[in-house]
């Protein structure tokens, strides 16, 4: 559904009528999170099923504004006992460059003060942003929750999708050496290997940037490699360590011998400075896939940009979906006790990159209008967490890996049936009206990025737009059976913009939930 832009910043009130009677006292007062009928009994099994109560709280909120989703607790303490919350924090910080973070000044909050891998692109994270991206109670919102999606179910993937990963980038409609564009190879991949195909194109963009300019995917990173140790350059143009050896120390035809090999999702690209990142994630292209070697003629390497694609995709799903890192999250973060590895066998040292995967996921689901859509979410529960969640180090002032509530306002504001508003959060209350009559609703809603429209649903059904602006005026309907409950929810659609970054979190906000009885 199209809806026109509109201006930030509308002053506000909500208005809501009833053509009914209604019962008052204090089930009508406005309320803060309060849960009744379906959304109780939905708010207990989430309890019941091993979250906790400030999990199952943030988890119900979501799953009114999204009724398809699924929440699944993942017991991290089950899986091994000594895996309490202090445990993997300490783990996850016990070496210097298992949590990096972007070296930059504006990422100054969250680095540690004594760190001997400091440079100007990357440094160890603190103890404190480490706690504060591990904790999955800072990400409970619409846009943060997808770096627990659950990639081994790829039962709602499309190509659309994958291409809309894809779209702006240097892989958009490019057509590699198979005769299929990136998107088909990704989407085939994860299809015929069992790991979500978006996820693929997710990481291939995070990995590779929309340029595509890196010596990984080149097939000339031997070259560069050679030119390292000859130029006597110690950073690259953009501030990274290179710690390259001399030309006399290597051999100028073995590294040249690496060229001809692509590495898209830059596996074992790891290490100190960008001559053994690079060096690293070229003898594993060179290395290949040798589950593929017969498939491929006889060369298990990954010495064409669709192999790398396939073989790269395969070692993903062996390494790591397979292996109880079946999230973005855990893939950063390995800390199931099954795994076998743990706080070592990690995809990236970035602390960040979960959080920048789900960024980029909720992005394409926002753009293909599939963000109602039936996806799972595989979520850590630690034994002896605090109970507050962990502070984020930068007080939400770091934009980029800020998370996404803390970038924006919004208010709700009820004069009729109840008095009271909220900032940042729904109404609750309930009433009673008559078999066949109506509920009518009328006023606007505030948001920070401006208002697109206002949609409500009655018993987690289809959602109805109402209104393409910040205001509303409507009647709902209750032609149910005498003595039933249901619940009408009411939520607002922000003016989300991909491409502006101070408007791109949480494209739908809760704004009331109203439990109403038939009488």
């Amino acid at each position: 559904m199209n809806r026109a832009r509109r201006v930030l910043c509308f002053t506000v009130t909500i208005c809501l009528l009833l053509t009914c009677s209604f019962a008052t006292g204090c089930s009508d007062k406005v309320r803060g999170r309060y849960f009744s009928g379906a959304a109780e009994e939905y708010y207990q099994e989430l309890v019941a099923a091993g979250f906790p109560p400030d999990y199952a709280s943030a988890l119900t909120e979501l799953h009114l504004l999204h009724p398809d989703w699924s929440f699944v607790p993942l017991d991290i303490s089950s899986t091994n006992k000594d895996y309490d919350w202090d445990y993997v924090i300490g783990q996850e910080t016990a070496e210097a460059d298992r949590s990096m973070i972007y070296g930059s000044e504006k990422y100054s909050a969250y680095h540690e003060k004594n760190d001997p891998y400091r440079t100007a692109s990357s440094c160890q994270a603190s103890v404190e942003a480490v706690a504060y991206f591990m904790d999955p109670r800072n990400f409970l919102n619409e846009t943060d929750i997808f770096q627990f999606l659950d990639l081994s179910d790829s039962s709602n993937a499309t190509l659309q999708a994958v291409e809309a990963v894809l779209r702006g980038t240097f892989m958009d409609g490019a057509v590699l050496e198979n005769g299929k564009t990136y998107a088909q190879n990704f989407y085939e991949a994860g299809m015929t290997l069992g790991v979500y195909p978006v996820y693929l194109a997710v990481k291939a963009r995070q990995e590779q940037g929309a340029e595509g300019t890196s010596p990984i995917i080149s097939g000339t990173c031997g070259d560069t490699l050679w030119y390292f140790c000859t130029s006597g350059m110690s950073t690259t143009e953009s501030g990274a360590a290179i710690n390259a050896p001399s030309a006399g120390s290597v051999s100028q035809s073995a590294l040249r011998s690496l060229n001809g090999y692509y590495n898209i999702y830059n596996v074992s690209a790891y290490g100190n400075g960008v001559y053994e990142i690079y060096k690293r994630a070229m003898e594993r292209a060179k290395t290949g896939s040798a589950q593929m070697r017969e498939a491929w003629g006889g060369d298990a390497s990954w010495n064409t940009l669709w192999k790398s694609i396939w073989g790269g995709a395969l070692f993903i799903k062996e390494s790591y979906v397979d292996r109880y890192q079946s999230t973005p999250y855990l893939q950063k973060f390995n800390v199931d006790g099954r795994s076998g590895r743990n706080f070592w066998g990690q995809y990236a040292q970035n602390v960040a990159d979960a959080l920048s995967q789900s960024r980029i996921l909720f992005q394409t689901f926002t753009e293909l209008e599939t963000l109602d859509g039936a996806y799972t979410f595989l979520i850590p529960v630690y034994q002896n967490m605090p109970l507050a969640s962990s502070i984020d180090p930068a007080f939400g002032k770091c934009d980029y890996v800020a998370c996404a509530t803390e970038k924006y306002d919004y208010a709700v504001k009820f004069t009729s049936p109840v008095e009271g508003e909220r900032k940042s959060g729904a109404i609750y209350t309930s009433q009673k009206v008559k078999r066949g009559k109506s509920l009518a609703l009328a006023g606007t809603i505030w948001h920070e990025y401006g208002v697109d429209g206002i949609e409500y649903s009655i018993d987690g059904g289809e959602w109805h737009c109402v209104s393409e602006a910040e205001s509303m005026n409507f009647s709902v309907p209750f032609d149910y059976k005498k003595g039933s409950e249901h619940i009408l929810v009411i939520r607002g659609v922000a003016n989300y913009d991909a491409g502006n970054p101070a408007k791109k979190s949480n494209q739908t906000f809760l704004c009331a939930v109203i439990y109403v009885t038939v009488k």
